[in-house]
């Protein structure tokens, strides 16, 4: 799945990592959301197998910056690495702008049209989406 426009910085930080698989959220938590996100694009959906030391050539480091690279390897060398797909990110964003635009006014039809989803998947999201936002205080304590 991909969006249009391309996926920001802005809205990979906005991303809840807790709702990533364990994978992405080990990755994430050691190079963070950026680089994973570079990575995870790269590689999404294979197996890499992570250098036991640092080897700037190879395709681990064409992906990343040398550090998040660096990181890796002291984590993870010598091991097969299961990378996630980017899918569970993507979908986190689409969502937010799904309901982001419900907000500005922007019709359920269109925003189905727009996204390629029925308008019920589109209430359903948005209806999720108004639950996990914080409860505003009403009432002040006296």
């Amino acid at each position: 799945m991909e969006l249009t426009p391309a996926i920001t910085l802005q809205e990979l930080a906005q991303v809840d990592v807790n709702r990533l698989p364990p994978q992405a959220r080990v990755i994430i938590r050691l190079i963070g959301i950026e680089d994973a996100w570079a990575l995870l694009s790269h590689f999404g959906g294979k197996d890499i197998n992570i250098p036991m030391g640092k080897r700037p050539g190879t395709l681990l480091y064409q992906a990343i910056p040398e550090a998040s690279a660096a990181a890796l390897i002291n984590a993870f060398a010598g091991k097969r690495l299961a990378l996630p797909t980017t899918d569970k990110i993507v979908r986190q964003i689409r969502d937010h702008r799904i309901h982001h635009a419900k907000a500005q006014g922007e019709t359920t039809r269109a925003l189905a049209r727009r996204f390629h989803l029925t308008r019920r998947s589109i209430i359903l999201i948005c209806t999720r989406m108004d639950a996990e936002q914080p409860v505003k205080k009403v009432f002040k304590h006296a």
